[in-house]
């Protein structure tokens, strides 16, 4: 079998990452995962390239099927194998439900499983670097929502009875371009643009002229945040 090739995104907006740690609500041995919105003209290239394997997939079974049974018609065949869904689709605002240009790709990478060759057990998580290539401890760095995201990532095409002929973006590594983490989002998360000749926030000299000041009673609002993970 030939080695899957290794494809990296363009920086890309973060939706829903799972990257701290598997989710295991749909699956038992978990799965890690994230969505990424790029521009159109980002996603032309991935979205080509999906369909066009989805189709060979869909030929080779259609191929497949007619080899193992020579006097059915190719039509009947046909109709016989559904078509998937792709992992790449317009992204809907989630408040008005129309699409906003974007493009939304679903990356996954299952957590664990056992070998079928070797009957052992097995577990892998994405690597993850930041945007100098050093490697990130997901145990001290947790990516929320509206990160900056490039995503390592390559392409499988498949035919399953259950599913039909599809393609799935297996996630591989995951480089933090910019981050946002705890619960805070940036301006440009909120949908902000940079405006010049207003008003410039200074933090230190904030720090300097509120010398503790206000400290205790900033101590106690801590607990009122959301700090859920992956809450966008």
């Amino acid at each position: 079998m030939a080695k899957k090739e290794t494809l990296i995104s363009p920086a890309g907006r973060a939706l829903y990452p799972k990257l701290h740690e598997p989710d295991t609500k749909f699956k038992k041995d978990g799965e890690y995962s994230v969505k990424l919105l790029l521009t159109e003209a980002d996603a032309k290239p991935l979205l080509e390239m999906c369909e066009k394997l989805r189709q060979q997939a869909f030929d080779d079974e259609v191929a497949k099927v007619k080899a193992e049974k020579p006097k059915m018609s190719l039509d009947k065949i046909k109709e016989k194998i559904d078509i998937a869904e792709l992992p790449i689709k317009p992204y809907e605002d989630p408040e008005t439900g129309e699409e906003t240009g974007e493009y939304q790709i679903n990356f996954k990478m299952l957590a664990s499983g056992v070998s079928k060759k070797t009957g052992k057990p097995w577990s892998r998580r994405p690597a993850i670097f930041d945007s100098r290539n050093q490697p990130v401890n997901p145990a001290k760095v947790h990516i929320w929502g509206g990160s900056v995201l490039k995503i390592a990532y390559s392409v499988e095409p498949f035919c399953t009875p259950a599913l039909g002929a599809g393609v799935s973006v297996r996630l591989e590594a995951v480089q933090i371009i910019e981050l946002v983490s705890g619960g805070q989002r940036s301006a440009e998360g909120y949908g902000f643009g940079a405006q010049e000749g207003g008003y410039s926030h200074n933090p230190t000299h904030d720090e300097e002229d509120n010398n503790g000041e206000y400290e205790d009673a900033d101590a106690g609002d801590s607990g009122d945040e959301d700090t859920g993970e992956g809450d966008f």
